[in-house]
């Protein structure tokens, strides 16, 4: 019996890429690296929207003494703290 000669690959391309993809090592290594490109992206896309909500949802407050609100300001920000720690029932606020 005669063995059959190896085939030769018909690509018109410098470098068959498809050769690559059929070797299993290789292939999951490309897998492994778009999973860890897309971790990163994400990772870098939640900081940047954990930024954007901490710039756009603080708030500064200024009150002078001789406002007629100073005294009730306070009251209300120390009011609110404990309804919504009761609410939550921890410290989260």
């Amino acid at each position: 019996m005669a063995s059959k000669p190896p085939a030769i690959s018909t690509s018109s391309s410098f470098l068959p890429l498809d050769v690559l993809f059929d070797n299993p090592v290789f292939a999951g290594g490309i897998g492994l690296a778009g999973l860890g490109a897309a971790a990163a992206l994400a990772r870098k896309s939640v900081i940047q929207g954990a930024g954007l909500l901490k710039r756009r949802l603080l708030v500064d407050l200024e009150i002078s003494k001789q406002d007629d609100s100073y005294l009730y300001v306070p009251f209300l920000i120390i009011m609110m703290g404990a309804l919504c720690m009761e609410w939550w029932g921890c410290l989260i606020c």
